[in-house]
C-alpha cells in the first residue's frame, strides 16, 4: 500500500512537468538576471571609473587656471585651489582603492589598468608640489615665472596620462557592453531553446495523445468498437487514455449486453406473439395496451377492439366483485396473482381462463405495467366438474360398500367369537371325559384304549391352540397401530433372554446389532419378533454349534431387519406357503407348531405399511427379511454386531 501511495506521489505529471519547466525558466531568468546585474554594476562602476578619470582631466585644467588667477592677482582665494587639489587627490584614491563619490561606489580599477594608474599618481605628484608651490610663491614673493612653466608641463602632463587612463577606461566599458549584449543574447537563445523543445514536448506528450483521442472517438463513435488509444504514460493524459479506453471497453460491453437483450427480447416478442396463451399487457391504470393475436382468437376481439379499454368488458357478470377486488389489491401491491376467471367472448358465449398477473416495475422501483397471460381452461373445468361428480358418485358407493363391509366383518367377528366359544365347550368336555376314562382305564390290560385315550386329549389341546390362534389373528387386523420409538436391539435381547431361560441346556450363539431403533407399534413388534425368533430358536435344535443373528441397515426410505439361523432350513420350492395359515413346511413330529406364526408375522407387518420375505437353504439355515418404513425412526448405529450367549 506505502509502495503503491509512494509510486502515485513520484509519478511526473504534466503539471510536474510544467512546474519543472517553469522552474528551469525560472532560475535561467534568476541566472540571467544575476549576470546582467552583475554586468551593469560592472558597467555602473566602470562608468563611474570614467567619470572619476574625466574628473582628473578638469580638475587638472580648473587647478591650472585656478593656479595662473591666482598669480595674476584675479583672485587672492588659495584655498580654491587647494581645495580643487584635495578633490582631485580623493578622485585619485578612489580609482586606486574604491570608495564613494558623489554618492555612487567606485570599484578599484582592475589590475590590467594599474600601470596607467600609477603613471597618473606620478604625474599627478609632481603637478601638485609645483601647484602648491606656485600658489606659496606670491607669499613669499619670488618670481614665479619658471614655476608656472613646470606647473604648465606636469599639467600637460596629468592630462595626458589621464586622457590615456580615461580612454582605456571607455574601452572597458565597450568590453562590458559586448559582454552584456552576448549574455543577454545567450540568454535570449537559452530560452527560445527551451521554449522550442517545451512545444515539441507538449506536442508529443499531451497534443499529439489528444489527437489521437479524438480520432479514436470518432472510430467509436462511427461503431469501430474495438477502437482503442493504446496510449498509455504515468501522466494525467495516460491516465485519462485508459480511462477513455476502459470506458470504450465498458460501452462496448455495454453495447453487446444491450444486442443480446434486443435480441432476447426480439425472441420474447415473437414468443408473446405466436404463444398459445392468450397475453394482454395494460399501463399502471390497467388500461389495455397490447393484446396477442390468440387473445383475438378466444374472445373474438380484434386488437384495436381491445387497446384502450379496461379489461374489465370481458366480465361475464356472474362472479363475485369481490375476486376482482382481491386481484387489483394483490397485483397493486406489487404481487402475482393467479386464479380462474369467468369472461364473456363477443359472440357472447361464457368461458373459463386460467389467468396469472404480474406488476412490472420500472427503474425507480414503481409499478408501471400489468401483464396478464391468460389460458381457455372451458373443456378443463368441465372435465373437472364431470370428474367431482363421478367422485362424489363413487365416494357414495365406497361409503355404501364399505358400510356393508364393516357390517360383514362385525358379523364375521361375532361368528368367531361364537366358534370360538361353541368349539371350546365340546372340546373341554372331549379333554375332560378322556381324562376320566385314562383314569378309570389305568388298570386295564389291553394298552391300546388308553393311546386312543391320549390321543384324543392330545387332539383337543391342539384345537384349542388353533382356536386361540385364529382369534389372536383376528385380534390383530382390528387393532390400532400406536407409533412409537422401539428400540428393537434391546426387544430382540429380552426376547432371546426369554427363551434361554426356558431351554437353560441349550447353548446358542446370538449376534444382536447395536443402537437398532425403529418406528411401529411396540406391541405388535414383540409379538412378531417372538413369532421369528421363536421359529429360528426352534429350527436350531440339534445344530453344534446353534446360531442367530439379528441385524439391520437402512436403504432408502426404510430400515430393512435381518434374522438369520444356522438350522433345518427349507425348500424355496415351497417358501410361497410360508406366510399362509396352517401351512407348515416340517412335520410335527420333527418341529411343534400350529402354522399360524409366520401369517400373523406378516399380517403385523403389512399393517405397518412394509414387507417380509424370506430365504433358505435346506440344512443350512434360513434368514428372514422385514422391511419397515424409516418414519421418524432411524437406524442408530452400522457398527459390527455384539456377541451374547
Amino acid at each position: 500500500m506505502e509502495s503503491s501511495v509512494q509510486a502515485k506521489t513520484m509519478r511526473l505529471t504534466l503539471s510536474r512537468q510544467f512546474v519543472l519547466v517553469a522552474a528551469l525558466l525560472g532560475l535561467i531568468g534568476l541566472v540571467g538576471g544575476g549576470v546582467i546585474e552583475s554586468a551593469v554594476a560592472r558597467l555602473d562602476g566602470t562608468a563611474a571609473q570614467v567619470n572619476l578619470a574625466g574628473s582628473l582631466r578638469w580638475l587638472t585644467r580648473d587647478i591650472h587656471l585656478e593656479t595662473q588667477r591666482y598669480l595674476s592677482g584675479h583672485t587672492r582665494d588659495a584655498e580654491l585651489v587647494e581645495e580643487r587639489l584635495q578633490r582631485l587627490e580623493s578622485n585619485l584614491a578612489a580609482l586606486e582603492k574604491g570608495g564613494t563619490t558623489e554618492g555612487r561606489a567606485v570599484p578599484p580599477l582592475p589590475a590590467g589598468l594599474r600601470p596607467q594608474l600609477d603613471a597618473v599618481r606620478g604625474s599627478w605628484t609632481h603637478f601638485r608640489r609645483h601647484a602648491r608651490e606656485v600658489v606659496a610663491r606670491p607669499a613669499a614673493g619670488g618670481d614665479s615665472r619658471g614655476l608656472l612653466d613646470d606647473l604648465h608641463r606636469d599639467a600637460g602632463v596629468l592630462f595626458a596620462t589621464a586622457d590615456r587612463l580615461t580612454g582605456a577606461l571607455s574601452s572597458e566599458v565597450e568590453s562590458l557592453h559586448d559582454a552584456i549584449r552576448g549574455t543577454l543574447r545567450f540568454a535570449a537563445l537559452t530560452l527560445g531553446a527551451i521554449l522550442v523543445i517545451t512545444l515539441l514536448a507538449l506536442r508529443k506528450r499531451v497534443v499529439a495523445p489528444l489527437q489521437d483521442m479524438a480520432q479514436t472517438a470518432r472510430r467509436f463513435a462511427a461503431g469501430e468498437q474495438a477502437a482503442r488509444t493504446r496510449y498509455r504514460a504515468d501522466d494525467e493524459i495516460g491516465d485519462l487514455a485508459a480511462a477513455f479506453d476502459d470506458m470504450a471497453g465498458e460501452i462496448g460491453s455495454r453495447i453487446d449486453e444491450l444486442t443480446k437483450a434486443q435480441a432476447e427480447l426480439r425472441k420474447l416478442s415473437l414468443a408473446v406473439e405466436y404463444s398459445p396463451a392468450s397475453v394482454m399487457i395494460t399501463d399502471a391504470e390497467g388500461v389495455i395496451e397490447h393484446v396477442n393475436p390468440r387473445f383475438t382468437t378466444v374472445t373474438g376481439y380484434a386488437a384495436q377492439e381491445a387497446v384502450g379499454r379496461k379489461p374489465s368488458f370481458l366480465k361475464a357478470g356472474v362472479m363475485n366483485n369481490a375476486v376482482y377486488a382481491e386481484l387489483w389489491r394483490t397485483v397493486s401491491d406489487g404481487r402475482r396473482w393467479r386464479g380462474r376467471l369467468l369472461n364473456r367472448k363477443k359472440s357472447g358465449t361464457v368461458f373459463w381462463e386460467d389467468t396469472w398477473i404480474a406488476p412490472i416495475r420500472d427503474d425507480s422501483g414503481r409499478i408501471s405495467h400489468y401483464v396478464a397471460v391468460k389460458e381457455d381452461i372451458t373443456e378443463q373445468v368441465r372435465v373437472e366438474e364431470e370428474k367431482a361428480h363421478m367422485q362424489e358418485d363413487l365416494e357414495r358407493r365406497v361409503a355404501s360398500r364399505t358400510q356393508q363391509l364393516s357390517a360383514t366383518v362385525k358379523e364375521l367377528e361375532t361368528f368367531s367369537y361364537s366358534v370360538s366359544h361353541d368349539l371350546r365347550a365340546p372340546l373341554r368336555a372331549i379333554h375332560g371325559f378322556a381324562h376320566l376314562m385314562e383314569e378309570q382305564c389305568a388298570d386295564c390290560e389291553g394298552t391300546e384304549a388308553r393311546g386312543h385315550l391320549q390321543r384324543i386329549r392330545s387332539a383337543s389341546l391342539r384345537m384349542g391352540e388353533i382356536i386361540d390362534d385364529l382369534l389372536d389373528l383376528a385380534r390383530i387386523s382390528r387393532n390400532e397401530l400406536r407409533i412409537v420409538d422401539v428400540d428393537f436391539t434391546a426387544m430382540a435381547r429380552l426376547v432371546l433372554a426369554t427363551l434361554a431361560a426356558a431351554e437353560p441346556e441349550r447353548s446358542v450363539v446370538v449376534h444382536v446389532q447395536k443402537g437398532i431403533l425403529l418406528w411401529a407399534d411396540a406391541g405388535m413388534l414383540r409379538l412378531a419378533l417372538e413369532n421369528l425368533l421363536g421359529n429360528a430358536w426352534k429350527f436350531t435344535a440339534g445344530r453344534e454349534p446353534a446360531e442367530i443373528r439379528v441385524t439391520a441397515r437402512r436403504k432408502d426410505t426404510e430400515t430393512e431387519i435381518l434374522i438369520a439361523d444356522n438350522g433345518a432350513g427349507f425348500d424355496m420350492a415351497f417358501a410361497d406357503k410360508l406366510f399362509q395359515p396352517f401351512q407348515r413346511l416340517h412335520g410335527r413330529e420333527e418341529f411343534e407348531g400350529n402354522g399360524i406364526g409366520l401369517a400373523t408375522v406378516a399380517r403385523i407387518v403389512h399393517l405397518h405399511g412394509g414387507r417380509v420375505w424370506a430365504e433358505a437353504w435346506p440344512g443350512r439355515g434360513a434368514a428372514f427379511h422385514v422391511a419397515l418404513p424409516a418414519g421418524n425412526g432411524a437406524l442408530l448405529s452400522s457398527k459390527s454386531p455384539s456377541r451374547a450367549d
